[in-house]
């Protein structure tokens, strides 16, 4: 049998691609460091892989140096958004430490021997995309960005840049965006259908001059030569710039309209998904990237939420559905991949397979494998035999290490497994527990259904760590403010009691009482709102109030960084349904922390934490309540929202700075943005249809800033808790098939026969958290090395 397969192996080996093919100095180097060959069966594009992501921002700096030092008068286009900051945080180091006898030796190692970091005044720039309509004077459009983050820096003169600002010439720059655009928003339809009224004959003659600078624009590229240096990412569509899925490989600088996944993606720059959704965007084509012959285009990549996206686009034949393999076939096309965007290529999967000491397997690793062939199988994993496990590389080396004995592996993995289900199926009581998280919803949507256990028996203490005012939307503080009129405000507002207030509030939802539900967070938001802005008597807050409504918000554009006050204020609102979720469930208000960290304070790029200002008000905090269990937001690759890697090493560091006796059991979780794969998880808590009736009830009624998510995932629209209680569903789904149906009918324990759903959480000693949270911290924060 084993013979039979090795032809089956042998299709995804073999080392040779295009004829051609090369690498960079600086790619050779990262490409002999990550021990991979040159080129892969399979795979129609070059690869280079980096352990890590600060590694990735590196190598792209270097390439970019390197490139630059033999074109000094090229063209370049360079993305924005969150996927190239460290390669700016890369660039910036090495202009700054250029001269150092470190940095010196950093740069030979990687052939680059320059006195001095390059001269890039005289480089050409290229915008990728913006949206449409929007103020360039905006700071979130890509305008704004490439100002702050590029152009200055690198000191490109005006002259040299081909930027995406309509609003200088034609109707734009006669009536005003504002005038033209009011709802800032356009029906795409409007450039082939009449006008209906006088705004949309505008709106029209807006988009025609739109197109007419979008042919303008693609002749200037030409007129240039085309890129020769091109960066970006790959969107959750695979969208390269914005050429979506459909885009046709011949396309050229035009308008598009977002979908989901495009708009999901581009909300944290546009402040919400209301205002991303169904915009359009000006993007250069895939014609337009590739065009230049000559050109370098680099696609940065990282973490495995990335890994399916990569793999279609290098290894699918060229399509439509996949715009990057419109890049096959272009000598200069490669891209730049995290280790963990790289592991779903298959000869790469091989290779690791055949490179792998099969002698030194975890149970993890075992387990990790068994049960991705038998959930590709669809069977019990006692049930896999043989021939089961030659249908992959992974599992028929398990099969040539364990031969006959694979019947006793399929037991061991089924015994772990119901092990982890079994062994804290009622967790234990007379513990005090810290539950941490980085946002305030983070805890109800990765484990809201184990507080009906750990509540009753427990002493439980919540600590939300940020403020997260970023995703309080002007919208929804324009929607509150104006519910009521402000003469309506009561005289006895700033003495009503707080907590009284919210259980109102939870008695008015229990009734399915809107119009009371509105009005009592509207006494909580007048309350906040005297708090944020230092106000002591009615007549001052209502003056406050109507200069929020008036002036504040309807000239504050969605996505701009609110001044102090209005910060305090939108965290206010956050922590209030924080609060709101955990008076529900039965928690005192004094056990509810709002530690509001220093490093979170609206930046595009938020700082590192520091141990003085965000380290020793936890290692306080541990102090005074002696966890015997600290949950955290276990993000496994630093790769998701940033706020929660910049979390878990802030409770980290005040970990480590806590007494020698201080050693408590650490259980990370991971909520819509990762999960978990079932063999790195160790302790599974079933999960019933109340359980989850329970979670969408509190936060569809408690957590009113995300009822409609402004910031939501992009492989699913709608509520957060609806995304939560798929994944736990299929959690569920993915054990009943592993372990069988009779499992769960059998079962002696009603909690097991009852289950629908599964929450997965990550048991750990306070040693490998902090061996977890060193290795993270290595991969994420800029070193030299």
């Amino acid at each position: 049998m084993i013979k039979i397969f090795i032809p089956v192996l042998l299709c995804f080996s073999g080392i040779s691609m295009e004829a051609g093919m090369s690498f960079s100095p600086v790619e050779e180097v990262f490409l002999k460091k990550s021990g991979r060959q040159s080129s892969y069966s399979g795979e129609k594009l070059p690869v280079i892989e980096t352990d890590n992501v600060c590694l990735l921002g590196k190598l792209t700096a270097l390439s970019f140096i390197e490139w630059v030092l033999e074109n000094p008068e090229g063209v370049i286009s360079l993305p924005t958004g969150k996927t190239p900051e460290l390669f700016i945080a890369y660039l910036k180091h090495y202009k700054e430490h250029w001269s150092n006898p470190e940095t010196k030796q950093d740069l030979q190692l990687y052939g680059i021997h320059a006195d001095y970091f390059p001269d890039t005044s005289k480089l050409k720039f290229v915008q990728l995309d913006e949206f449409y309509p929007i103020d360039p004077n905006q700071k979130n459009s890509f305008t704004s960005y490439v100002k702050r983050y590029y152009l200055n820096f690198l000191r490109i003169p005006k002259e040299n840049v081909l930027g995406m600002d309509l609003t200088q010439d034609g109707v734009l720059g006669e009536h005003g965006i504002q005038h033209v655009f009011p709802e800032g928003k356009v029906d795409h339809a409007l450039i082939e259908r009449e006008p209906l009224d006088d705004e949309e004959s505008l709106q029209k003659l807006a988009l025609e001059e739109m197109n007419q600078f979008c042919e303008q624009f693609e002749e200037k590229v030409r007129e240039w030569g085309g890129i020769g240096f091109f960066l970006g990412g790959i969107g959750p569509d695979g969208h390269i710039a914005f050429n979506m899925q459909g885009s046709s490989h011949d396309s050229k600088t035009r308008l598009v309209q977002l979908n989901y996944p495009s708009a999901a993606a581009a909300a944290g720059d546009l402040g919400g998904i209301e205002f991303s959704r169904d915009k359009l965007a000006i993007t250069i084509g895939l014609e337009t990237i590739r065009w230049n012959p000559d050109a370098k285009i680099i696609i940065l990549a990282a973490g495995e939420v990335k890994a399916p996206i990569v793999a279609n686009a290098i290894e699918q034949d060229q399509s439509v559905e996949y715009p990057a393999t419109s890049l096959h076939g272009h000598q200069g096309a490669r891209f730049y991949l995290t280790k963990g965007a790289s592991c779903n290529l298959k000869a790469r999967q091989l290779e690791d397979v055949e490179n792998a000491d099969w002698e030194e397997l975890t149970p993890q690793l075992i387990d990790n494998i068994v049960i991705e062939l038998a959930l590709q199988e669809n069977k019990r994993i006692e049930a896999l035999r043989v021939r089961d496990y030659t249908r992959t590389p992974k599992g028929f080396a398990l099969l040539k290490k364990y031969k006959e004995k694979i019947t006793d592996l399929n037991k061991q993995v089924h015994k772990r497994l119901v092990a982890k289900i079994e062994k804290d199926l009622h967790l234990k009581g007379n513990r005090t527990i810290l539950h941490t998280a980085p946002h305030h919803d983070d805890v109800m949507l990765s484990y809201h259904p184990m507080l009906r256990d750990l509540l009753p028996n427990n002493e439980n203490h919540f600590a939300y760590l940020t403020s997260g005012f970023n995703s309080v939307t002007n919208g929804y503080m324009m929607s509150l403010l104006t519910s009521n009129p402000e003469s309506e405000i009561p005289s006895e507002i700033l003495s009503q009691d707080y907590e009284g207030l919210l259980r109102e509030f939870l008695s008015a939802a229990e009734q399915e009482d809107t119009e009371k539900m509105t009005r009592i967070e509207w006494y909580v938001l007048l309350q906040n709102t005297a708090k944020a802005f230092g106000i002591s008597d009615v007549e001052s807050l209502r003056n406050n109030v109507r200069w929020l409504i008036n002036e504040y918000f309807p000239n504050h554009h969605p996505g701009e960084k609110d001044i102090t006050e209005v910060q305090i204020l939108k965290c206010s609102m956050r922590e209030s349904e924080s609060d709101r979720m955990l008076l529900l469930a039965g928690v005192s208000l004094d056990s509810i922390y709002h530690m509001r960290a220093h490093f979170y304070n609206g930046d595009y790029f938020n700082p590192m934490p520091t141990i003085e200002k965000d380290a020793l008000p936890m290692l306080e905090f541990y102090r005074q309540i002696q966890p015997d269990v600290i949950t955290v937001a276990f993000d496994p690759e630093g790769t998701g929202p940033d706020t929660h890697y910049k979390v878990l090493q802030v409770v980290a560091e005040g970990l480590r700075l806590s007494p020698e006796e201080l050693k408590p059991k650490v259980w990370g979780y991971r909520n819509v943005w990762h999960h978990f794969k079932l063999g790195n998880a160790n302790l599974m808590m079933p999960v019933t249809d109340q359980d989850l009736a329970d979670l969408n009830f509190s936060f569809l009624n408690c957590f009113s800033t995300q009822k409609t998510a402004s910031f939501p995932p992009t492989n699913y629209d709608g509520p957060f808790s609806g995304l939560s209680e798929q994944i736990q569903r299929d959690q569920y789904e993915q054990i009943k098939i592993l372990l069988g149906e009779k499992y769960f009918s059998e079962h002696s324990d009603p909690r097991i026969r009852n289950a629908t759903g599964f929450v997965f959480i990550q048991e750990m000693t306070t040693e490998e958290f902090f061996q977890h949270a060193q290795e993270l911290k290595s991969r994420i924060e800029l070193h030299q090395k």
